[in-house]
């Protein structure tokens, strides 16, 4: 089952949530308050991560933080069930076996919509690393990706009419565009385009269109 969890930072600037066999620390005594539950911190932050069997040790200084009080941890499957904006996020992205982690660092998705920083989870190491390509996924979708059957689904707008799914693949730890979906509905919701793009011999080529 996911795990969510809620939390406030302290008069201090900090605060302490639990995710089965992981607790994270975070210390951000700068932060702006953004709406009600949601304030931007980014001066000083740092999340110390561990792991109960003392098998993870680690801190990580991200530039900026979006905090959430409301929606501050999940851990589980990216389904359905997962609530956008959530500020902490652990679950397996690149199809290893073993949760990575999410940060929302910026407001880069489509419409100002939750960006982050992805950082996959090395066994060998026993740390959470930094992933440029699958962070820069986060950028200019609708919120963060969903997986299905152990792909990735993005979802973007462009203004009213212009609405985009891509699906990447994970083939060698690192995620590849193999389908585009797009729907224009430009001259009505009774006159909608879709256009279908696939990987074909390793370039995406249209193999569907309905005008």
């Amino acid at each position: 089952m996911p795990i969510s969890v809620s939390a406030q930072l302290n008069a201090s600037g900090a605060l302490q949530v639990e995710a089965g066999d992981l607790s994270l620390s975070l210390t951000a005594p700068a932060c702006i308050e953004q709406s009600d539950t949601l304030s931007l911190c980014n001066r000083g932050v740092e999340l110390s991560l561990s792991r109960r069997d003392g098998s993870l040790r680690q801190s990580l200084k991200p530039d900026a933080l979006y905090l959430d009080s409301a929606k501050t941890l999940y851990r589980g499957p990216l389904d359905e069930r997962f609530p956008q904006g959530v500020s902490l996020v652990l679950a397996d992205v690149d199809g290893d076996g073993h949760d990575d982690l999410l940060l929302w660092t910026g407001k880069e998705g489509a419409h100002g919509a939750a960006s982050y920083d992805v950082y996959l989870y090395d066994p060998a190491r026993h740390s959470f690393e930094f992933d440029q390509e699958f962070s820069d996924l986060t950028i200019g979708s609708n919120g963060l990706f969903l997986v299905r059957d152990g792909r990735l689904v993005s979802t973007s707008t462009d203004g009213c009419c212009l609405h985009v799914v891509e699906t990447y693949a994970i083939e060698g730890g690192r995620p590849k565009l193999v389908e585009r979906v797009t729907e224009d509905s430009t001259e009505g919701q009774d006159r909608v385009k879709v256009r279908t793009e696939k990987l074909v011999d390793g370039e995406m080529k249209e193999v569907l269109h309905q005008p």
